[in-house]
């Protein structure tokens, strides 16, 4: 009954006072020239969204976490923003990264204004919309979603257990919450999330040392191993804004922006110029060669450093991550805004203004960081 009358309150929000409902009617899985989305036949985003939230309250009323059927309306908003017709089909290519910079704004809306949701933990709910793809399009195993989450108590407020058991409702539901006859065997879902809760009982949480939102400053004397901490978000997310108000003193700071600045510099032989300048003058092979040896030469030093730049995808930070030494602690410090805020900031940025082409590819590909990455996951101004 409580699951209930909350659905309520979030529905009459979500129809009430924002758009989501209104953009997510005019998203159809359909194709404009009447071919039909075998995957998705009852129609729009909306329905099937529907669909999902009315499963999961039939089959675990009692069960849910506030979080999740936030999160369940919101899974596939990201479709709204991706939505592409190629030949006969309809395609969603990166809405479940794509979602987490347009929903933050709804998802703190939610949180400020409706009263039953004061309490609420914002990033529990981005990871279940991150990661509902992930049974379907990363296809990782149990063994790979207990390590991912290890710790994930320590940023979303709940048991690894509790939020493991929301993620595969989501999973099931997204599954069932359709008209289509290639659904997936429940029997699929029942057993991959006990063989995850099994694989998690066999891990041994250590001592909790990292569950701390101390300062970098603090964080290098209770440690005497080196520190690297990755900055993770777009553009004018909010990065080099956190950076200038922290104690960097004992870090060395990497930037693919100074390097590309130092470069055409050099180059230009002058000190007046700008970002977009630099940029599309420089040769951008040769910024990453030097990137990238800046950063091995600084991991042989063994010295802490902090990398200042979007690291938005799995694949990017591993190509700094797997240069790492065993003994390195690694931090992750991710920002999520909204998309509209980004835009703004970028158009007011003298000098430094990314195309919104860019910045849309940054969001479509922005995962959240997992433990099988980092040691310490902290989220910025959430």
């Amino acid at each position: 009954m409580k699951s209930e009358l909350f659905n309520k309150e979030i529905y009459n929000f979500l129809k009430n006072k924002t758009s989501v409902f209104y953009d997510m009617k005019n998203c159809n899985h359909h194709h404009s020239n009447g071919s039909i989305n075998i995957h998705h036949e009852e129609g729009s985003v909306f329905n099937h969204t529907m669909l999902v939230v009315e499963y999961l309250l039939r089959e675990y009323e009692d069960m849910l976490n506030k979080e999740t059927i936030i999160a369940a309306y919101l899974h596939d908003y990201g479709k709204c923003f991706v939505r592409e017709e190629k030949e006969n089909k309809v395609r969603f290519f990166s809405h479940h990264n794509r979602v987490l910079n347009e929903s933050i704004s709804i998802i703190k809306r939610i949180k400020n204004e409706v009263e039953s949701c004061k309490d609420i933990n914002i990033p529990f709910i981005l990871y279940l919309i991150n990661f509902h793809m992930a049974d379907k399009v990363e296809k990782f195993s149990p063994k790979e979603f207990a390590h991912k989450f290890k710790a994930i108590y320590k940023v979303v407020g709940t048991s690894i257990f509790n939020f493991i058991d929301q993620l595969y409702y989501i999973f099931e539901a997204d599954n069932f919450g359709r008209i289509a006859e290639n659904k997936t065997d429940i029997s699929y879902y029942k057993d991959n999330h006990y063989e995850t809760i099994y694989y998690i009982s066999l891990i041994t949480e250590d001592e909790d040392i990292f569950n701390t939102k101390d300062n970098l400053e603090k964080e290098i004397k209770m440690f005497s191993r080196p520190i690297c901490c990755l900055f993770i978000g777009p553009s004018s997310s909010g990065k080099s804004t956190y950076l200038s108000t922290i104690d960097t003193k004992n870090y060395k700071i990497i930037s693919r922006d100074e390097i590309v600045m130092s470069k055409y510099a050099k180059m230009s032989n002058s000190k007046d110029f700008s970002y977009s300048t630099a940029f599309i003058n420089v040769n951008q092979e040769e910024v990453n060669k030097e990137l990238y040896e800046l950063i091995k030469t600084t991991i042989n030093n063994e010295e802490n450093f902090i990398v200042d730049m979007t690291n938005c995808s799995t694949k990017s930070r591993r190509r700094i991550l797997s240069n790492l030494k065993k003994n390195y602690i690694k931090i992750a410090k991710t920002f999520v805004e909204s998309s509209k805020t980004i835009l703004n900031r970028n158009s007011f940025i003298n000098g430094k203004n990314i195309s919104e082409s860019v910045i849309y590819d940054m969001f479509n590909r922005f995962m959240l960081p997992t433990y099988d990455e980092f040691d310490k996951i902290e989220f910025i101004n959430l």
